[in-house]
């Protein structure tokens, strides 16, 4: 029991407790600090009350056994990457009254559906399909979700946050949409089976290692908005082989085709660069 939760200092509280497996969130508890659960391997289910009005980043971070969350309706504030590195994560669930988030289908939504916070990586299907109006995919939203193979983005979305699809290593098909400004770092690393990619026009950066170890990437065009390539950005990419660069780059990242060790053909502005990227 937690009731005295609130009285004392509760970050990392019950960090790596391996034998935690249940909890039990006493009334007086408002805020659930950062890290407080971190580790806890053994715990399943968790149940927010309504009591709670803060869930503070990495709050669940590594609870590798974690299946199910019910969040209260008092909670209005939830920190970045919450639920991160929760393999077993299969629903989140929101109370109706809450007037700051939502679910569908178990997955966590802002209130207003505006944006993706988290798709529980034990999910078992194998498509899905982002909901017409979302604007933003926050950091690690969909990371580790190994049974995804395809993920259809609206038309609306214009964020593609850091982590996001880190380390998805059964998807093989992304198509981003026109409005997208910005890829986050590491936003599609690891993703293993993704083949081909195509950077539409409308992206300014491409964030730092967004699709370093993808390792079955075979073609890259980034379109004629693209400014900057971040370090790493496509390293460890072993099998890539075609990258097309649009007219709009100023900088290439340190290190951005690092161990790209199948690239032959690299085309700038519809020139092909024979040797690869040092004329950029």
């Amino acid at each position: 029991d937690l009731h005295s939760f609130p009285t004392r200092r509760s970050s990392d509280l019950f960090m790596n407790c391996s034998n935690l497996s249940e909890v039990v969130i006493g009334c007086g508890v408002t805020k659930i600090e950062s890290d407080a659960f971190y580790g806890c391997i053994s715990l399943e289910n968790i149940d927010i009350p309504s009591g709670v009005t803060e869930i503070a980043s990495e709050a669940f971070f590594g609870c590798t056994n974690l299946k199910y969350v019910s969040i209260g309706s008092g909670v209005m504030t939830l920190g970045s990457q919450v639920f991160r590195d929760c393999p077993s994560l299969f629903q989140i669930e929101v109370d109706e009254k809450n007037e700051f988030f939502c679910s569908q289908d178990g997955i966590l939504f802002s209130r207003d559906m505006t944006k993706l916070i988290c798709y529980p990586a034990a999910k078992t299907d194998i498509t899905y399909n982002i909901p017409k109006g979302i604007t933003a995919i926050s950091s690690c939203a969909f990371e580790s979700c190994s049974n995804l193979t395809s993920v259809i983005f609206p038309e609306t979305l214009q964020e593609i946050g850091d982590s996001s699809f880190y380390n998805c290593d059964s998807l093989s098909m992304i198509l981003i949409p026109d409005n997208i400004m910005a890829i986050g770092s590491v936003a599609f690393s690891d993703c293993d089976n993704l083949e081909n990619v195509v950077i539409p026009d409308s992206v300014v950066t491409i964030g730092n290692r967004a699709f370093e170890y993808c390792e079955n990437l075979c073609t890259v065009v980034i379109g004629n908005g693209t400014t900057k390539i971040g370090y790493e950005a496509f390293a460890g990419c072993a099998n890539l082989e075609t990258v097309t660069i649009g007219s709009a780059i100023q900088e290439i990242g340190q290190e951005a085709f690092d161990g790209c060790d199948s690239l032959s053909d690299v085309y700038y502005m519809g020139i092909k660069i024979m040797d690869k990227l040092s004329q950029l």
